[in-house]
């Protein structure tokens, strides 16, 4: 047989029976581990040769995903996978369950062909790798196939898990074989009954899995959930019926009807488990439990969703039988064998229990020879007679085991298994013992330097000969040329242990040929008979040359067996030292994590005469290496020479942990307190940390407690991968604000983390960050101040008035503000009258208060006010600082000018034409408002005048101004004539009853004068502005008067008409009133003259009737007028007499006055 060099034979053997088929063996190699070639070939006694075709074979040397790093974990450590974009504890929705990827991180020893067994919901589907995935370091997907995912519970938890088998068959050796669960949560369906739950022990904990090693018998219920009933309850009541659907691995799916229980209508019933239910129902499997609400009259009621058990752990099968004779896992040959049946439980006499023996491997092509019986009695026994178990020798190596059927169309349970073997096996003999030949570590090697030139001498060790049997030894070198062959037959000199004593020479020439190479040398004893026997030995392999010499393995970078990680930041360097090397040689350094993520193998072609090999490690294969713990690294390494394999003691090394940095939020990295007040966003930075890789993944939460006092856990990131970009920077995380808001003023916030170094989206990789703790300060001791809009943003400010009457807002700015909070501001002016506004909070931080329905400011000119505002959270009240706004007076041009009797200032107020009392008005002045106090006063020669005093204006006057207020005519008369008289407008803005508080408004000046001359003269001097009518043409000027005489008799004139005319200047409206002292001298009788008679006329009009005066007494004639018209009018003094005889008079006096 020639396997992988198809030069040189790998195995051969002389047939000395005719057999359907023949054994042929050889040492494995370790190292193969992949497809090779072979074929075999047969040359008969005659020469005449026959080959079969060349065909390929998968070696394997390893099984999938190594040993379990962490047996202590109830799942095997080194399978890791997840669910794209669903984490851990996420929920599957129709939304996202149209299409599912599955992710494998490449395990220990992943090779193509494998079978990935992924089971999602306990439903299983299979995935082959394909070359370029077992060929790659980096994870790769499953789809999961729609079928697969429309088995997924309705409603519910559920996880998916994985294990692995390759091409062979084979499953990791370890306890655990499946990966740990990733536990999701199922929100596909409505409208079932929720899912049971199971539990275990009194406390009734919730079980996801059950681990047969450990809880194989511990007591198990399952709690189910009846929809309550209204009372009255059903009767009779309903009953909820537990089902469970068992899936043992590699078995066949059963549904078992399991216990009862009546609905007490509690919303919740248990029903228990049998003791040992798992153990003996379902072994190594899984099982999905689901009940149904059966009503009393049998009908069903309703379904429950399922929910599925994960069964890990070794199930306690039958003990493996008792089969005698066996000798070190050997039956003789010819020999009957003895099958014992130990005690089993369940037992029961009437069950089928059947006895196996057949080749390893219960497959279709398996050899198989059994005894089916009735169990009968415990430990009962049968024979397997030597001719029937004759089918099975030479079939290398057997199980022995039995099955026992209940009966129940169950699958029949099996027994543990006992290995054996007929015969002495394929390897019989001792090897030969050559001389020189010494081991050289774990191989054999011949030292050419040691030959004498009389060749080699060869023993061999076995005691068994007997005469007549021929020994045939066989050396086989590199090439033809260079092997030997040699036999002879066994007599009484040599025969049993004279055998051991024969030196048996070897050509030195044979080993010299094969120097550097490798040589094989082997022996067969052959017993003739009717039945020949060949007995072969083992085979001894060798080297021929210098012996290999291992030096020194080791990581430069490695101190006392410990890597510290920050000296191989930039990767590591591993040496070999060896003794000198040869053509062909290839050195594989090998250095591998516990948990099989972190590794690196390298097989390095070594140049001919090296003695150090050297070797560069890359950094991602430390960061991969990176755990919490630290890391067990194991280097190995070996030299390859031909078939033989030198390998070093393997060198364990300890990675140590890292300490990965503190987490901090942006801008407080030092300090223990925060102040979100401050803060218009928040951002955790996650701090630029060593062997930082694309691909890594880290997770980042916020711890905090709530306003309402809940301690919540706010995820941040979930398996956030890095890129490329973001390698060796600070990450900024946002926490969004509305969270952030959340937060109870004063508490504790931590900020915790961790990074998967492996670039595995699993927290059972990562690596803590350090964690950061802060007291939040949601506000200040004490707020900033308000902002008058449209203002300068400082503390104290001074503004114009005017810009302000219909714009008056202050706005604030409070960073954190939550919409729960309750603003007041609060806006004071120096009168001490306060207004205030409230609003709730906004989550801008932004509010804004418009002040200018309520005029403050109109009550503020040339004063001041103040504003500040109170937050009240969680009813904790918290003030701001004031602003004082200054606001300036109104220029006194800019106010509007008050007048009297619509007169313009300056102009003459004049009492004669101004009609009792008159009238002031002033239009709306600016930042008029109501409540303002007005002042009014007329100021002339020194003196003040009050007019109006303290006067709240009125909405109509804050509309209008001051519209036709009257104005006493005595301020006008209490001025001289002709001089100037000031209206003063004095305002109090503020609306204070304090004069002191108000200022000028307005001023007007005015001339007061009187264009009435009264007239109030003696006719004695003179006439003043009186003049003589034609009535008075003979009179004259006495000292009595003005003297009319019409003595002159003579004369030819009547005397009829105006004596006196005086002209004044008068306007409609007042009252005037004119007297006049008169004496009548006419003489009386006996003389008959003419008494005069008087009337008086003004403007023509008579005011006076005639009077036909007295004699020789004072008269008076009076008479008060008014006019129609302004302007000069003539008052006339009339005498009505025309005689002149008598008709003689005095008028002494003439008074005209103005009296209203």
């Amino acid at each position: 047989m020639r396997f992988e060099d198809l030069t040189q034979p790998k195995a051969s053997g002389v047939v000395t029976e005719d057999l359907p088929f023949y054994h042929l063996a050889f040492q494995g190699d370790d190292n193969i581990d992949k497809v090779v070639k072979y074929f075999t070939r047969v040359v008969r006694f005659s020469g005449q040769e026959s080959r079969s075709d060349i065909e390929e074979v998968q070696v394997l040397t390893t099984i999938p995903s190594g040993n379990d790093p962490n047996e202590n974990e109830p799942y095997h450590s080194g399978l890791l996978g997840w669910l794209d974009g669903i984490p851990e504890g996420g929920i599957i929705t129709p939304a996202n369950a149209a299409e599912l990827w599955w992710w494998i991180y490449p395990y220990v020893n992943i090779r193509q062909n494998d079978e990935n067994i992924i089971e999602v919901d306990g439903n299983p589907f299979t995935h082959i790798v394909s070359p370029e995935q077992a060929s790659s370091k980096e994870a790769y997907r499953v789809q999961i196939p729609p079928e697969i995912i429309d088995k997924i519970t309705r409603s519910g938890a559920f996880g998916i898990r994985m294990k692995m088998r390759n091409v062979m068959g084979d499953e990791p050796e370890s306890r655990y074989k499946y990966s740990k669960p990733y536990s999701l949560f199922s929100e596909l369906g409505a409208g079932k009954l929720p899912q049971p739950v199971v539990t275990q022990g009194p406390d009734e904990d919730e079980v996801f899995e059950i681990d047969l090693d450990y809880e194989a018998t511990l007591d198990f219920s399952v709690k189910v959930y009846p929809v309550r009933f209204p009372k009255p309850f059903p009767s009779p009541r309903h009953t909820c019926q537990l089902y469970a659907e068992i899936t043992p691995d590699g078995g066949v799916t059963e549904v078992l009807t399991l216990g009862a229980t009546p609905d007490k209508n509690q919303g919740g019933e248990s029903i228990f488990l049998e003791r040992n239910f798992f153990n003996d129902k379902v072994g190594p499997g899984k099982v999905r439990f689901f009940y149904k609400v059966i009503s009393g009259s049998g009908k069903e009621v309703g379904e429950s969703y399922s929910n599925l058990i994960y069964v890990i752990g070794q199930q306690k099968m039958m003990p493996k039988p008792l089969i005698k004779p066996l000798t070190g896992g050997l039956i003789p040959h010819d020999k009957d064998v003895e099958f014992g049946f130990p005690t089993y439980q369940p037992f029961a006499a009437k069950n089928l229990a059947t006895a196996i023996f057949r080749t390893k491997g219960n497959n279709n092509g398996a050899y198989v020879v059994s005894s089916k019986q009735l169990a009968a009695t415990q430990q009962n026994k049968r024979i397997f007679t030597s001719k029937s178990l004759k089918v099975l020798e030479g079939k290398g190596d057997l199980e022995a085991l039995y099955e026992v059927d209940q009966g129940n169309l169950k699958p029949p349970r099996t027994s543990e298994i006992e290995a054996a073997r007929i015969g002495e096996g394929e390897a019989e003999l001792p090897a030969l013992y050559i001389d020189l030949v010494k081991p050289n570590y774990t191989n054999f090697n011949l030292d050419s330097a040691e030959l004498t030139g009389y060749g080699l001498i060869a023993k061999i060790l076995w005691s068994g000969t007997v005469p007549k049997d021929e020994v045939q030894i066989s050396i086989e070198g590199s090439s033809p040329k260079f092997s030997y062959k040699y036999s002879f037959e066994i007599d009484a000199s040599t025969a049993g242990l004279k055998l051991a004593d024969l030196e048996i020479p070897i050509p030195e020439d044979v080993v010299l040929g094969n120097v550097n190479k490798i040589v094989s040398a082997r022996y067969a004893v052959v017993t003739k008979g009717a039945l020949p026997i060949t007995r072969h030995s083992e085979v001894l392999i060798f080297s021929v040359g210098e012996p290999v010499e291992l030096k020194t393995l080791k990581l430069l970078q490695a101190t006392q067996a410990s890597i510290d990680p920050t000296v191989v930041l930039n990767g590591g360097e591993l040496q070999a030292t060896l003794s000198k090397a040869l053509k062909g040689d290839e050195f594989t350094f090998n250095l591998e994590g516990a948990y099989g993520i972190a590794q690196f193998t390298k097989v390095v072609a070594v140049g001919s005469g090296s003695t150090l090999i050297k070797e560069q490690v890359p950094i991602d294969v430390f960061a991969k290496g990176l755990r919490p713990g630290g890391n067990n690294f194991l280097l190995k390494g070996w030299l390859k020479r031909g078939p033989f394999r030198y390998d070093f003691e393997p060198v364990p090394l300890y990675l140590k942990p890292i300490q990965l940095p503190a987490l901090y939020v942006g801008g407080f990295k030092g300090g223990s307190e925060l102040p979100l007040y401050q803060m218009t966003s928040v951002n955790v930075i996650v701090p630029a940390w060593l062997f930082a890789l694309a691909g890594q993944f880290f997770w980042l939460n916020v711890i905090y407690t709530s306003n309402t006092g809940v301690l919540i856990t706010e995820q941040l990131a979930i398996a956030r991968e890095i890129k490329a970009s973001e390698v060796g920077k600070d990450i900024s995380i946002n926490w969004p604000l509305t969270s952030v808001s959340k937060i109870k003023d004063g508490s504790v916030i931590k900020l915790s983390g961790s990074l998967s170094y492996p670039g595995i989206p699993l927290l059972q990789t990562a690596t803590p960050f350090g964690d950061r703790t802060y007291t939040v300060a949601q506000l200040p001791q004490t707020l900033s101040f308000p902002v008058l809009q449209n203002a300068h943003a400082t503390q104290i400010v001074t503004i114009e008035p005017t810009p302000f009457e219909f714009n008056l807002n202050f706005a604030l700015t409070v960073p954190g503000m939550l919409a729960t909070d309750v603003v007041v501001m609060t806006v004071t002016t120096q009168s001490g009258v306060s207004t205030q506004l409230s609003a709730a909070g906004n989550v801008s931080g932004k509010l804004l208060f418009n002040f200018t329905p309520h005029k403050i400011i109109h009550n503020c000119v040339g004063g001041w006010m103040q504003a500040r505002y109170a937050l009240t959270r969680n009813g904790k009240v918290t003030q701001s600082n004031v602003l004082t706004v200054y606001v300036g007076a109104i220029a006194f041009v800019r106010n509007p000018v008050a007048i009297v009797n619509n007169q313009s200032p300056q102009t003459t107020l004049d009492l004669n034409r101004i009609v009792g009392d008159t009238k002031y008005s002033m239009s709306k002045w600016l930042m008029a408002k109501t409540g303002q106090t007005v002042w009014v006063e007329f100021a002339v020669s020194g003196r003040t005048i009050p007019i109006l005093a303290g006067y709240a204006i009125p909405p109509v006057v804050e509309a209008n101004g001051i519209a036709g207020f009257g104005f006493p005519r005595s301020a006008l008369t209490a001025a001289p004539k002709n001089t100037w008289g000031y209206l003063n407008i004095y305002l109090a803005y503020d609306g204070s009853p304090n004069r002191g508080r108000a200022v000028l408004l307005s001023q007007t000046p005015y001339v007061v004068s009187d264009s009435f001359v009264p007239s109030d003269i003696k006719l004695v001097n003179g006439l003043s502005t009186w003049v003589k009518g034609s009535g008075a043409a003979d009179s004259f000027l006495t000292a009595t008067g003005l003297y009319m005489n019409t003595t002159y008799y003579g004369r030819g004139e009547s005397y009829a008409g105006a004596i006196l005319i005086g002209y004044f200047d008068l306007t409609p409206g007042h009252t005037y009133y004119i007297t006049t002292s008169v004496l009548n001298t006419t003489a009386g009788a006996p003389y008959n003259q003419f008494d005069p008679v008087l009337s008086i006329y003004v403007n023509n009009v008579l005011v006076h009737g005639a009077l036909t005066l007295p004699k020789q007494v004072w008269s008076s004639l009076s008479a008060r007028f008014a006019v129609p018209s302004t302007g000069p009018v003539p008052i006339v003094i009339y005498n009505n007499t025309a005689s002149g005889i008598g008709n003689d008079f005095f008028i002494h006096a003439i008074q005209v006055l103005r009296v209203t």
